[in-house]
């Protein structure tokens, strides 16, 4: 079992949730403290053989696409959270922990790109709260959605919930758009509807067909330029070039001084197995 893990929205969960936890001085730790413990949780409930954390380089390839992509992605980081994620990726560097990051490059596709290889010889999941990934979901891909509704999905759930194979939720948001990533859909068409035209028609290509020669779809037909630009922004891409997998030389003593002398994480401390652990995932 590989973990994929969306590390900006692990950092995100934590920021928000530990945003009190402070050192005497004021310095912010809550990011810090909450993604290793969220990082711990995981691996003590799942047992990975190996894990990956993804960071997001930018979303150039969309913005390029449509400037709007993404343009409500407003979060309050006045509480230090560059300077913690600073510390964090030199903790996980320090602990061994693989870290993948490439410019311009959003953590969907590499996350989709790592997954699609990775899933021809294990079983894969990926963790994160956006919805997006679902589509990538098959019968070695499953998708932990975290958040206030945790849930695992695995591609029957899908079906059940959705009415379509996973793959088909890439049209299903080309007709309702993605709010998440301020990708607008048609007006008028929410998921429900969406969801009814692709089982109906099949495919997006089909629906537009048909919206060709039936007036009924005439909204479709109107708006087939959109449509196809919002297929191409809510598609994961797959086959990234990833060359480089960054993974340092450990140094736990230094963590360990780290979590002793500076954060006071003397919790984590009385955990110190855990991170010994952690340190040797992958090794095998």
């Amino acid at each position: 079992m590989i973990l994929l893990i969306d590390t900006h929205h692990m950092m995100h969960r934590a920021y928000y949730a530990f945003r009190n936890l402070k050192l005497d001085d004021g310095t912010p730790t809550g990011m810090i403290y909450g993604t290793i413990n969220i990082l711990l949780s995981l691996i003590r409930k799942y047992k990975p053989t190996d894990l990956y954390l993804c960071y997001d380089g930018g979303s150039k390839r969309r913005k390029d696409m449509c400037s709007d992509y993404k343009s409500n992605r407003i979060i309050d980081r006045s509480n230090g959270f560059y300077q913690q994620m600073l510390v964090l990726k030199q903790i996980f560097d320090d602990l061994g922990v693989k870290q993948v990051h490439k410019i311009q490059e959003e953590a969907d596709d590499i996350i989709g790109t790592l997954a699609t290889k990775l899933s021809k010889n294990d079983k894969i999941i990926i963790v994160s709260g956006d919805h997006d990934f679902l589509q990538l979901v098959d019968d070695n891909i499953m998708v932990l959605r975290e958040g206030s509704n945790r849930k695992l999905y695995l591609k029957d759930m899908i079906i059940n919930e959705y009415g379509v194979d996973p793959i088909k939720l890439i049209d299903v948001h080309s007709v309702c758009g993605d709010s998440s990533d301020n990708v607008s859909g048609i007006s008028g068409f929410g998921d429900k509807k969406a969801i009814k035209l692709i089982i109906e028609y099949g495919t997006l290509d089909n629906l537009i067909e048909k919206s060709q020669v039936d007036e009924n779809l005439s909204d479709i037909k109107e708006n087939k330029e959109k449509l196809l630009l919002n297929r191409r922004l809510v598609t994961i891409i797959t086959d990234l070039d990833i060359k480089e997998v960054n993974k340092s030389e450990k140094n736990l003593e230094i963590v360990k001084m780290l979590f002793e002398k500076y954060l006071r994480f003397n919790s984590f401390l009385k955990r110190w197995a855990e991170f010994e652990n952690l340190s040797k995932i992958g090794e095998q």
